[in-house]
């Protein structure tokens, strides 16, 4: 049994708890600032959005469950590459490539605090990261080129912080929150920009190191 399929199936047991809840949809901005040979490795701090679904069971008091799911980019470039057309005719075209990674996570958020203009919490995460690039041509030249995405590997995350949670009305808080996330070792791609030859041959451009990061977000939750 993998990661993924043992978080999905503590999420759906989290699930069967719900009775009476109340329930918070999120969207997030995140910013993500990666430590030690992971930062040294990008070359800019990956940014991305995030959705996530909370709820509060009955059985709780201040404490909420839910999942969180996002994509980020750290990296991107258009390039030049050249592709045969027949055996006799060559053609330049023009590549862009973006370098990305998956987030999800389940996590629990206990709130110090509810009822209030600001509203303070402590949360914990379990998920991981899924590092994919995507390489893409305009359509005028996808019959010369296929549009292709690589998966390169996938992080395990544990994370620990808090945040503030602001009311805005009876429905609506905007959401301010920081994590330390310790992350498992893995595989990763970082195209380099100044060296075309890493731009042609993604075995050059791939990194593996620890992917502890802080993680940055700024977002808004709806209740219903």
């Amino acid at each position: 049994m993998n990661k993924f399929t043992i978080l999905l199936l503590f999420f759906f047991s989290c699930l069967s708890l719900q009775t009476e809840a109340q329930n918070y949809i999120g969207f997030q901005f995140n910013y993500m600032q990666p430590l030690n040979d992971y930062e040294n490795n990008l070359d800019a701090h990956p940014k991305g959005f995030g959705l996530s679904y909370m709820f509060k069971p009955e059985i709780f008091k201040k404490f909420y469950i839910g999942a969180q799911f996002g994509v980020s980019m750290y990296a991107r470039d258009s390039y030049m590459q050249t592709v045969a057309i027949d055996e006799n005719e060559i053609l330049d075209i023009e590549i862009e490539e973006e370098d990305c990674f998956f987030a999800y996570n389940v996590l629990g958020r206990y709130y110090l605090l509810e009822d209030k203009l600001i509203n303070p919490y402590l949360e914990g995460r379990i998920g991981g990261l899924s590092f994919f690039s995507t390489k893409m041509t305009d359509e005028d030249y996808d019959k010369y080129y296929e549009n292709s995405t690589s998966f390169y590997g996938t992080a395990f995350q544990l994370g620990t912080g808090g945040g503030l949670a602001i009311h805005v009305n009876d429905n609506l808080w905007v959401d301010l929150n920081v994590l330390y996330n310790r992350g498992s070792r893995t595989k990763y791609r970082n195209i380099a920009s100044s060296d075309a030859e890493y731009r042609l041959n993604p075995e050059l451009g791939k990194f593996e190191s620890y992917t502890n990061n802080f993680n940055y977000a700024l977002g808004v939750q709806f209740g219903f």
